[in-house]
This record gives C-alpha cells, structure tokens and sequence, in this order.
C-alpha cells in the first residue's frame, strides 16, 4: 500500500513539474512580446510613427499583461503544490544544513517573511505623481499632470472645477488657465476605462461616452477593448477629452 502511494506521489509531481514547465514558457515569452515587440512610448512613435496601437492576435501589450498576470498566479499556485510534494525532503536536507534548532527556525521565518513581502508588497500602495513635459520639438502634449506638480496649479485646476458664479476677473482667469493647460496624449491607454478617463480630466462620463458612441453601460470596460469593438482610436478619444474639457468653459 505504501509503495502505491509512493508511486501516486511520483506521478502527481511529475505531473505537477510538466505543468510548471509548460506555463514557465509563456510566462517568459509574453514578458519578452510585451518588452520588445508591443513596445510602448517614445520608442513605438520613433518605430512605427505617432497615433499608431500595436496588437498581436487581436490583443494589445496591457492585455497580453493580464494573461501574464493569470499564468503567473496558476505558476505560483503549482509551485505551492510542488514545495508540499516535497516538504519532508526539504525539511529534512534543511535540518542537515541548519542543525541549531533557534537559527533553522529564524533563517526560516525570515526567509518566509521576505517572500510573502515580495509577493504582497504592491497591495495598498499608490503611485507617485510626477509631471511629464514633451519629449519632441513642437509637439503639442496635453497634460493635466502639471496641475499636480505645483501646488499653485492645483489651486488653479479647483478653480477652473467650481460651480460658483465667477467674476469677470475669475473668469479671465479660468480662460488663460484653459489656454496654458495641456493634456499629454500619453495619459490615455488601452489598459484606462471611460470612467477613469472622465474622472482624471474632470469631464461628464456621459458625455465622453456619447462622442465615441459608446454605451454608459460600458463605462467601466478598458479602452483597448472597446476600441476594438466600436471602431475608434486612441487618437479620437484623446480629442474627445480635449473637446469636453474646452467646453468647460
């Protein structure tokens, strides 16, 4: 009977090592199509030109992203499958290297704490904000992130947000403000939803919706997909976005 269990236990993890291997190598191929074939930024406008989305099999690089991320988790899942498949080998080989019982325990707790950290780190963080200028020779960037980068233009942007009755002079204001604040391009990408889109620039989701035909329903839905979908391009809601927002006028 123990020698039929000690032959399932071969099999299971031999099983469970073909199928690590078999996800390991799309893990690495995908990072490799998303880093040097669906490139990104400056690098994609100087290769294939401005206003130009790459896609392979009908997907663009944020979405090939979120299949990495799946594999990634089952690779990971596999991986604790395969450590319990051998955990008395390990535990064993572990006391061999590590006789003193307080050090194998410390040197095991800390590794153990480190991978968990590695692992969660990423949880509950946020990203830091940072201004982005233009990076070629008369081009025009849109950006709302220099309202960001100074608390002067924050104020600015609260300004040009606010539902009071202006006076002539706050007026003027708003519309030199309106004039000098560009919106980069590059904000916008495939891996954004409508709703995020709207909120970031402070215009009506409704009304972004309507100018690209596209269903409220489907406000939460990423653009890379909805593109596909609706027919339009990152470049026509770019220009939805400057149009909505010049209207707030």
């Amino acid at each position: 009977m123990k020698t039929k269990f000690i032959g399932d236990k071969s099999r299971i993890n031999l099983f469970v090592d073909a199928l690590m291997l078999i996800l390991l190598m799309p893990i690495a191929g995908i990072g490799i199509l998303i880093k040097y074939v669906l490139v990104s930024g400056v690098k994609r406008n100087i290769v294939y030109g401005k206003h130009i989305d790459l896609n392979f099999m009908g997907l663009d690089r944020h979405q090939w992203g979120d299949i990495h991320f799946i594999i990634s988790l089952i690779f990971l899942l596999l991986l604790v499958v395969h450590i319990s498949l051998h955990w008395i080998m390990i535990k064993n080989i572990f006391q061999r290297i590590i006789p003193n019982k307080i050090v194998r325990y410390t040197t095991g707790s800390i590794f153990g704490i480190t991978c968990l950290t590695m692992l969660v780190f990423s949880i509950g963080v946020s990203p830091e904000l940072t201004a982005r200028y233009p990076t070629y020779r008369n081009e025009k960037i849109f950006t709302d992130q220099q309202n960001i980068a100074d608390p002067i233009d924050r104020k600015q942007t609260q300004l040009l947000t606010t539902n009071q009755t202006d006076s002539p002079e706050n007026e003027n204001c708003k519309e030199e403000i309106l004039n000098k604040t560009t919106f980069n391009f590059q904000q916008i990408n495939g891996s954004q939803s409508l709703s995020s889109v709207a909120k970031t620039y402070h215009i009506s989701i409704e009304e972004l919706a309507s100018e690209l035909n596209i269903p409220i329903s489907l406000k939460e839905e990423k653009i890379g997909r909805l593109k596909k979908q609706y027919s339009f391009t990152m470049n026509d809601i770019r220009m939805a976005v400057k149009t909505l927002s010049k209207n707030k006028k």
